[in-house]
């Protein structure tokens, strides 16, 4: 039996590329059995050799590399590639041009205001639009006929009710006499009639010498209307170009002055 295990052990030697150094041979035989003993006793056989049994030389794993160390915040990594120049900062995006201006289009230049339009004096008299008894309301037009029953416009303004002003001012105490609207000569030729609360009344002309304009004039007031107050005063004009105010009117602008002393503009 001996011999046997022996035999084993050195043709497994052989297949593991093991040397025996000291052969397999018997080292203890017992043939005890008893089976019922604590421990239970067993028959014994062993079989010792003294093999060779070094294991081809396999170098130690190297230690694990440490992790590189982060490059600090403010470093540059160490990239060499082409000499590219940082990019330059985003240019501000252009303004919106007005919204009432057209693209690429300069504005025209604009000429000065014309000066202003100066009082046209047809009498040298104190002037006054305070303290005074009558004042003279906004300037507007309707439509209406002339004499012939044709169409025309009428513009007109109404007189102010009575009021009370300073009796020791120059123009406190005033007749309404007359009252005056300087014309476009161009236009002379449409007006047709004047009226006083619609009743028609007689025009004249105020030809000025010292002047280069004329004025239609409602005149003899004091007697035709002794109380003027709230009175329409209206001149006529045929349909066309001169039926407009500020065409009809000198200077663009209709101007109506009540006489003699005291006036007021409209425009």
């Amino acid at each position: 039996m001996a011999s046997l295990i022996a035999s084993g052990f050195n043709s497994t030697a052989a297949l593991a590329s093991a040397r025996i150094v000291t052969p397999f041979s018997l080292s203890a035989c017992s043939p005890l059995y008893d089976p019922s003993a604590l421990p239970p006793v067993l028959p014994t056989l062993r079989v010792c050799a003294t093999p060779n049994l070094r294991a081809p030389f396999i170098p130690p794993f190297p230690p694990p590399l440490a992790p590189p160390k982060p490059p600090p915040r403010s470093a540059t990594p160490n990239l060499r590639g082409p000499n590219i120049p940082p990019f330059p900062p985003p240019l501000a995006p252009p303004k919106p041009p007005p919204r009432n201006a057209v693209p690429n289009q300069r504005a025209p230049i604009m000429p000065p205001p014309p000066p202003p339009l100066e009082f046209v004096y047809t009498h040298t008299c104190q002037a006054s639009m305070r303290d005074v008894p009558y004042t003279i309301g906004p300037l507007f037009t309707e439509n209406t006929v002339d004499q012939q029953g044709n169409p025309a416009v009428a513009m007109c303004v109404i007189i102010s009710s009575k009021q009370t002003c300073r009796a020791t001012a120059n123009c406190c105490t005033i007749k309404f006499v007359k009252l005056e609207i300087p014309v476009n000569d161009r236009c002379r030729p449409a007006l047709r009639r004047l009226t006083i609360n619609n009743q028609p009344l007689d025009y004249s002309w105020g030809v000025y010498d010292s002047a280069t304009f004329t004025t239609v004039k409602f005149k003899d007031l004091d007697l035709i209307l002794p109380d003027p107050a709230n009175a329409k005063m209206c001149w006529v004009v045929r349909p066309g170009p001169c039926a407009v105010p500020s065409t009809f009117c000198l200077q663009n602008r209709c101007q109506v002055s009540a006489m003699p002393h005291f006036q007021v503009v409209h425009k």
